[in-house]
């Protein structure tokens, strides 16, 4: 692959060139494509059923979610075994038992449109699932030993369906019917030993056993696909210092222990973005080995977020969500461990397990979460009654993205409106790390007024811009005090009469630039700063929130005739 992107993006359309290369380059530019494309090329293939079965498994029910039922039918009518179990490991499954609706569902499915593959999964499913959902669908009673009973008189009591004469069976629901037959019919011509053994544990299994061990094979069959189950997935999100991942987390990729199989997912890396420093980082390797074990990984690690965050692993969106936090958590990791270059990346990746560069970046944003929580737990927003709704946006929004199961970075876009997504960068660590001290620091300036819950929400006016407790916010708080202050009373942040209001527009609409520092300074001088970062951050904050609030009141041209329900940012007396 020396000179190639291992993240292939076909330049030109599909054509016969296409079918002329290997399986796996087919593979490889056939997963590059749009699901609609990749269909049809597969359509179009003069042999449809290799290339169709040496999709590996994810990839070929990825391709599958993405189309509807009537596209997806070429794929499901060329499908191997280990492609229809995966399909239906995928799709039966609740947390830890089949669903039967959705069995019935896929095998009437199959019945009708491809008899051929019902018999493919009949052949290579495990015992326990088959009589597992046949015991649910079926009443079973067998011919009673002869030497015993009448046989023409037991035969009129028992269900009216037989194969064998052994055998005697009736459908709990009448719509079934033809599926039963079918799946009872079908068993007996391929083998008729299993087919007693079916009908025997039918009448004999303990339903919650053959499920338990459905379920066990299940798992065992995932896993072998580096799809772990829920607990085992949680594994990702442990926290891992940066000096226990270079000691301990180091290892020889290279090994020809760990060479992979043939069959690599490659969906992960067809969702990365071809832009993102990952991708760059990725297309520097030449070594066909690591490559494949990059995919591998890639494909493993982000298996365990959609398993570990509850995602529909059918979904797309959910799987391109999934591939945007792993790359942002990977990214974030090799900044954190000095790979922050692409080609400096590529001797993190070399060395360092992906998952561990994942850990290492999950921990830097986890921490982040944490001193959000502690902030509100802990810090100066635990005495005001109603939390993070005192912070004014966006710190609010800041810290609620943070606090979220899956923590977001806030992007506040140039228009002034905001997006989530994940981290992907130390440079976002680092500025929303930035906010959180601006929300510490806001402490001092709380701390230093000491707003009287309880008088407040007594004394507040209604109609006022706040009017409730819940509305109030930190600039609120200020700009009382501020008014309180140039009344020439203390800066306390008890609500101003309705009478006053007035005279604070018109000693307000007078300020000066030069007044307005003097202003803030006067205020900052009672308050208690616990740092100069403090109290220089607070100091700007304060002038930003008084100058905002002049020039919100510049146009008023007759204070004495203002209507104080259209003044923002001052707590009203009743």
């Amino acid at each position: 692959m020396s000179g190639e992107n291992v993240i292939p993006f076909p330049k030109e359309k599909m054509s016969t060139e296409l079918y002329r290369k290997s399986i796996k380059d087919q593979i490889r530019d056939l997963m590059c494509l749009p699901a609609e494309e990749r269909l049809k090329a597969i359509s179009e293939s003069p042999e449809p059923e290799p290339l169709v079965q040496h999709l590996p498994e994810q990839d070929f029910y990825l391709t599958l979610k993405e189309v509807n039922d009537k596209d997806s039918l070429v794929l499901i009518r060329h499908a191997s075994p280990s492609q229809l179990n995966f399909l239906f490991d995928m799709e039966w499954w609740g947390k830890d038992a089949p669903i039967e609706e959705r069995a019935r569902e896929w095998l009437e499915f199959l019945r009708v449109n491809t008899p051929r593959q019902l018999m493919t999964w009949l052949k290579n499913t495990d015992i326990e699932l088959l009589t597992s959902l046949l015991k649910k669908w079926l009443v079973v009673e067998k011919v009673p030993d002869p030497d015993t009973v009448d046989f023409i008189e037991a035969t009129d009591k028992l269900p009216p369906y037989s194969i064998d004469n052994i055998y005697y069976w009736n459908a709990r629901k009448a719509d079934m019917l033809p599926l039963l037959k079918t799946i009872l019919a079908t068993l007996f011509e391929l083998d008729q030993k299993f087919y007693f053994q079916v009908m025997e544990g039918i009448i004999w299994g303990i339903q919650a056993e053959l499920e338990e061990d459905s379920y066990r094979w299940r798992k065992g069959r995932l896993e072998d696909l580096a799809i772990p189950d829920f607990y085992d997935a949680l594994n990702i999100y442990r926290e891992i210092t940066p000096g226990e991942f270079r000691e301990k987390h180091t290892v020889n990729k290279k090994d020809p222990g760990l060479q992979v199989t043939e069959k690599t997912t490659i969906y992960p890396l067809v969702l990365l973005p071809r832009t993102n420093t990952l991708a760059k980082t990725i297309e520097l390797i030449m070594d066909d080995d690591l490559l494949d074990f990059l995919k591998v990984e890639f494909a493993a690690l982000a298996n365990k977020v959609v398993v570990a965050d509850r995602l529909n692993p059918g979904d797309a969106d959910s799987l391109r969500k999934t591939v945007q936090k792993v790359t942002g958590y990977v990214q974030l990791g090799l900044d954190e461990a000095g790979g922050k270059e692409p080609h400096k990346a590529v001797k993190v990746i070399e060395t360092y397990p992906l998952e561990s560069i994942f850990r290492l970046g999950f921990t830097l944003v986890k921490k982040l979460k944490k001193r959000a929580g502690e902030i509100i737990t802990h810090g100066w927003l635990s005495g005001w009654h109603h939390k993070t709704l005192i912070l004014p946006y966006p710190y609010r929004s800041i810290i609620e993205a943070l606090l979220l199961p899956d923590p977001q970075y806030l992007e506040i876009l140039p228009d002034g409106s905001f997006k989530t997504g994940a981290f992907t960068g130390l440079d976002q660590l680092t500025w929303t790390s930035k906010k959180l001290s601006e929300i510490e620091w806001l402490g001092d300036v709380y701390h230093g007024v000491n707003p009287d819950y309880a008088t407040i929400a007594q004394k507040l006016w209604p109609l006022g811009q706040p009017g409730e407790p819940t509305e109030i916010t930190i600039d609120d708080i200020i700009l009382t005090a501020l008014a309180n202050q140039i009344l020439g009373k203390t800066a306390s942040v008890t609500p101003v009469p309705r009478s006053a209001l007035p005279e604070v527009i018109e000693k307000f609409q007078a300020v000066t630039e030069g007044e307005s520092e003097d202003i803030v300074n006067l205020f900052a001088e009672k308050i208690n700063f616990l740092s100069e970062e403090s109290k220089r951050s607070n100091i700007e904050y304060i002038k930003i929130v008084l100058d905002e609030f002049i020039e919100t009141i510049s146009e008023i041209k007759d204070p004495q005739k203002v209507d104080p329900r259209f003044i923002e940012g001052i707590l009203i007396e009743k």
